[in-house]
Formats: structure tokens, C-alpha cells, sequence
């Protein structure tokens, strides 16, 4: 899934800032991440379909009204899919679709810095 590559990117970043990280803390720092970040990737989805520029600020931890850039960032997504939408829904439309909703750089800083706390938590 997009936040699967999303997660696997901040863990790969994080392990580049330091020593290399075990399978085992690998694998446990995977699950902790997506059980976190699935949540607010959907609720980022929902977001889309339903226009909610408000909610999306929100699950980036954004105080709305956000910059220009993000809300520009947000009605670009917005557009592509609907686009989407009046196309033939297929696996790659999907696929782009979910890739496009993690492409928030607040999401992947999110994401990184949260990899990072528990790496340290955990040492």
C-alpha cells in the first residue's frame, strides 16, 4: 500500500541517520507506524472524497486555514480524483490515487519524526 512505502521511506531515513536497524526492530517499528498512519491516511482519503480541506489540515496537524501552497496542494488532489473518478476505476487508478493522498510533505514529516521518536523510545 502507499502508506506501506510511505512508513518503509521514514524507517530506510531513520536508519541512514544512525546505525543500521534490526529485522526484528524493523518489523515492529513497521507495524507501530502503520497502525498509526493507516488511520489518518484514510481519514486523508475521506477527506478527498468529501472536499473537507478543513479535515485534511487537521489529520496533517495543520491549523487550518493552512497556507496558500497547502490549500492549492489540497484542490490539486482534490481535482485528480475526481478526474479519476470519471475514468475507468483499475488498479493503477487506484494505485495513484493512494500514492497522491501520502504525497503531503506534512504527512511524511509526520511520519519520519514519529519513526524517530520511537526509535528513541525504544533504545
Amino acid at each position: 500500500s502507499a502508506t506501506e512505502e510511505l512508513v518503509l521511506q521514514a524507517i530506510a531515513t531513520n536508519a541512514g541517520a544512525s546505525e543500521e536497524i534490526e529485522d526484528t526492530m524493523s518489523s515492529w517499528l513497521k507495524e507501530a507506524l502503520l497502525e498509526e498512519f493507516l488511520p489518518v491516511t484514510d481519514a486523508l482519503m475521506e477527506s478527498l472524497v468529501t472536499g473537507n480541506l478543513e479535515a485534511w489540515l487537521e489529520h496533517l496537524a495543520i491549523t487550518p486555514p493552512g497556507s496558500s501552497q497547502q490549500q492549492e496542494h489540497f484542490e490539486a488532489l482534490r481535482s485528480d480524483f475526481q478526474d479519476a473518478l470519471a475514468t475507468d476505476i483499475n488498479q493503477d487508478v487506484v494505485r495513484r490515487v493512494c500514492q497522491a493522498t501520502v504525497s503531503a510533505a506534512e504527512l511524511r514529516t509526520l511520519v519520519c519524526d514519529r519513526t524517530g521518536d520511537l526509535l528513541v523510545e525504544r533504545r
